[in-house]
């Protein structure tokens, strides 16, 4: 989980298209013949509800608010999803549930982007027959077979789509009592090196887990986990990469951890080791030239702060 650094104000769309004389929201509130879903529901038919949902994935770098991971990029003009391999479909989330809490239905401050837990995965190599799913693709991509649905099967592309319980269909109606506003929330989840799981350092922070479903050891959620010791195997790449240019890569891509303790560690100094990992850490939350982080950054953080002890 990454801290999410909310603006003073909300865009200035938002806040002029609820105002008096176009949808009214205080005295819509006021009406208690108008439930709380319909107030959303209502926002949900605007075009305006498209702005905003680009400018929370732009406030959140590209990323889901809570497991990290890529979010579909929205269009300018219209509602559609850009499709990107392995992207997650994008859900407005709202941090205090909006059953419960009027006042928070169509406040700024507590919305965020999630992913919806629905996943596509695309370019699967063909032929297969006509509504079988190739078992070891799906293995490999961290999901299981009888939970996978082809979509699409054209032009040679297969297109297979998962439903995983993770982030906003996990979290449902529940409140977290750790949440991305909350300016120390990368520090409460640690990482295990070896599996991708995700641990809580105190009792809150391990329920937090469980209820968005991210991988723990009480609540199994093999997609984020396989996608998690991916990002902890890069990490250790960028440290090896970052110290040797001469050791073999494909070694390297099958080993990185034990490449890093064997044969690359013992040779730094500790104000190298601590120069290399502080400069890694830092760089994790430096946007691209579209503005977007890569996913997981909180996890290679996490591995660069043990590695280098800081």
């Amino acid at each position: 989980m990454r801290f999410i650094q909310k603006q003073d104000k909300e865009p200035q769309y938002f806040t002029d298209w609820k105002g008096e004389g176009k949808f009214d929201l205080i005295n819509k509130i006021k009406d208690i013949n108008i439930k709380n879903k319909d107030l959303w529901t209502r926002f949900m038919k605007k075009n305006i509800s498209v702005l905003l949902k680009k400018f929370l994935i732009d406030e959140q770098f590209g990323i889901c608010c809570y497991c990290g991971q890529k979010l579909r990029k929205i269009r300018k003009t219209s509602g559609d999803n850009d499709f990107t391999d392995n992207e997650l479909e994008f859900t407005f989330e709202h941090l205090k549930d909006k059953d419960k809490n009027r006042m928070e239905v169509l406040n700024y401050g507590n919305l965020l982007a999630s992913c919806s837990g629905v996943v596509s995965i695309k370019n699967i190599p063909l032929p297969i027959k006509e509504g079988e799913i190739p078992e070891e693709i799906i293995i490999s991509h961290g999901y299981k077979i009888e939970e996978c649905k082809i979509i699409s099967n054209e032009n040679g592309v297969l297109t297979i789509k998962k439903n995983i319980r993770q982030c906003n269909n996990k979290k449902e109606n529940k409140e977290i009592k750790i949440t991305p506003l909350q300016t120390d929330c990368e520090e409460k989840f640690e990482y295990e090196i070896l599996t991708g799981k995700i641990t809580g350092v105190n009792k809150d922070a391990h329920e937090t887990a469980n209820i968005l479903g991210l991988g723990t050891d009480t609540y199994e959620n093999s997609y984020l986990e396989v996608r998690r010791l991916n990002a902890i195997n890069d990490a250790f790449i960028q440290l090896i990469m970052g110290v040797s240019d001469t050791i073999d890569p494909s070694l390297i891509s099958q080993a990185p951890l034990d490449v890093w303790e064997n044969q690359v560690k013992k040779n730094l100094s500790a104000s190298q080791l601590t120069s290399l990992t502080k400069e890694l850490y830092d760089s994790e939350y430096m946007p691209d030239a579209n503005g977007e982080i890569e996913r997981f950054p909180f996890v290679r953080r996490y591995v660069y702060k043990t590695v280098g002890s800081f």
